[in-house]
């Protein structure tokens, strides 16, 4: 009992470092259109390596929905070379009776050879659509450094001042389609906390400022609370908070989302 106790004291002790990078990210600067490209990290040997994830996410936005998904993502390393593939489904509940479809497809490519792997150069290109936020198709891609800031065996901090182009049209209410394009800044700030018992907490702020209309920005921030429970199968528990100033029309600013979602490494 007094070593349970003592290791609870241990792990609550050892958050305290995420408790003020969070609080800061929430008083700098605070949509779910955004990928959480750091989640698709996974182990830094070569070869292969993949993970499935199954997820039932409850989200207040506009309606009320549930939603069940299937993400499937593939690593590969070689070298100083890495590439991320991701593929997500999901069916969406909405109002207890509606069913609409949320579809991301994601490639992202990093070079780890410069300044001695403390700055790696990024490439992602995607695709995305989303019935429930009006986006009917939306084509990103974009470039730039990743920038370790702290790389340590049980806690890591990353930077990545990314510039994007976004294509995007969204459907207003099912009568009208809106275009916009434009290009973007996209820097993320994102940290991951391992404890002694293999508990994994990830926080991630993205920033997403319009480089073409200084009103036009989002904030969005993710945060996840991974347990292990046999072998390669793991329970996450999650949540994130959007805030786009200018979304598709006749939709919302703000939204949030809290999620459970059940994963097999392989």
């Amino acid at each position: 009992m007094w070593e349970a106790s003592m290791t609870i004291r241990k792990f609550i002790h050892s958050l305290l470092p995420l408790s003020l990078i969070t609080l800061s990210g929430i008083f700098t600067d605070s949509n779910a259109q955004i990928l959480n490209a750091e989640a698709l990290r996974l182990k830094q040997t070569e070869g292969w390596a993949g993970r499935l994830k199954l997820s039932l996410n409850l989200h207040k936005s506009t309606y009320d929905i549930q939603k069940y998904g299937l993400d499937l993502h593939t690593q590969y390393r070689t070298g100083n070379h890495m590439f991320l593939f991701m593929n997500s489904f999901m069916l969406q509940l909405v109002d207890g009776d509606k069913i609409r479809d949320k579809l991301v497809v994601h490639l992202r490519y990093n070079l780890e050879k410069w300044l001695e792997k403390r700055v790696v150069s990024e490439l992602f290109v995607q695709y995305q659509k989303n019935s429930v936020t009006g986006i009917k198709h939306r084509y990103t891609s974009g470039l730039g450094p990743r920038i370790v800031v702290i790389r340590q065996e049980t806690w890591n901090l990353f930077l990545g001042p990314l510039i994007m182009y976004e294509y995007e049209e969204g459907v207003i209410r099912d009568t009208a389609t809106a275009v916009i394009q434009t290009i973007r800044n996209s820097t993320y700030l994102s940290f991951s906390l391992k404890s002694e018992s293999s508990i994994v907490i990830t926080s991630v702020l993205y920033f997403q400022p319009s480089l073409v209309s200084i009103s036009d920005w989002r904030l969005y921030w993710d945060f996840g609370l991974e347990f292990p429970l046999y072998k390669k199968v793991k329970f996450v528990n999650g949540f994130y908070v959007l805030y786009d100033t200018e979304p598709v029309p006749t939709y919302p600013q703000l939204q949030y989302s809290l999620n459970a979602s059940l994963i097999v490494d392989f």
